[in-house]
């Protein structure tokens, strides 16, 4: 079993440039499962599906896990 550096954990928050403040981890990846067209845009609050691009904003963020993981 390989162990897991704790550098590599998975924050519990992070800033969100979407938002424009800090949120938690289930609201990040909310966000980033719309951006990647896995779930319904529904899901967001209308405040963040009215952002032009906010898929490319999501998508190429520094805390987008699927970049900083490679999960």
């Amino acid at each position: 079993m390989q162990e897991v550096n704790k550098s590599d954990e998975i924050p519990e928050f992070v800033e969100c440039p979407l938002y424009k403040k800090t949120i938690g981890i289930g609201a990040c990846i909310d966000v980033q499962e719309v951006a990647a067209r896995h779930i319904k845009e529904r899901i967001l609050p209308n405040e963040i599906r009215e952002i032009k691009g906010f898929r490319s904003i999501c998508l190429n963020c520094e805390n987008n896990l699927d970049k900083k993981y490679e999960r």
